[in-house]
């Protein structure tokens, strides 16, 4: 029989799980007081009813997200740890709160209308794509993803080492912004562009 290491063992008295749990009670009472309320709702519901696996794991979801929402309002600074009064937006409510002369609003107001948009990104000093979609989604990073996108950028002989419903083909030299370049495209169902790479993201008629 194999013992355990010197490291596995020094590891195993160094975490205690009850030392911790009454740390957690110590440093968030307040938290730890909703989550024993939560625990004792589930269990009087599950004493009074009988319900599906499939209902039991909806009901676990539920209560996850009613136990995650209040805890992380909790740990976030400047807000008052309270639960009671505490009024929840989804992300439909929280876009509406972007200005629409910013990255975020413009997106916002481009995925609430289905309107194309053009965002180009950039290589090491150059822009290297535009990229024109509908916008489905996105997150405080700028990250997106479009939809029915078009794809630009300069030539390049390597296109034609990729697979056929990657390759690119001869675009209109107009569509570039710097003229008389060789530009190539391609159409794409959907697009996942992050936000490090953006440079520029506008709204298209």
């Amino acid at each position: 029989m194999d013992l355990p290491s010197t490291s596995t063992q020094k590891h195993e008295e160094e975490f205690s799980m009850d030392r911790w749990e009454l740390e957690f009670c110590q440093d968030l009472p307040e938290l730890a007081d909703y989550i024993c309320f939560i625990d004792k709702i589930a269990e009087e519901h599950l004493k009074n009813t009988t319900v599906s696996k499939k209902q039991q794991k909806r009901d676990r979801i539920s209560r996850l997200e009613e136990m995650v929402l209040p805890g992380r309002t909790l740990m976030e600074k400047g807000e008052k740890a309270t639960i009671s009064n505490r009024k929840w937006k989804n992300v439909l409510e929280r876009m509406k709160e972007f200005g629409e002369d910013t990255p975020l609003g413009i997106l916002a107001k481009a995925v609430r209308e289905e309107r194309r948009v053009e965002i180009r990104t950039h290589n090491h000093s150059n822009i290297d794509r535009i990229i024109r979609g509908i916008p489905t989604s996105f997150d405080c990073f700028v990250n997106c993803v479009l939809r029915n996108v078009i794809q630009l950028r300069i030539a390049s002989s390597n296109s034609q080492n990729l697979p056929e419903f990657l390759r690119w083909t001869q675009a209109d030299p107009k569509l570039w912004p710097i003229p008389n370049q060789n530009v190539e495209s391609r159409k794409q169902r959907a697009c996942f562009v992050k936000g490090d790479n953006i440079v520029l993201i506008r709204l298209l008629n």
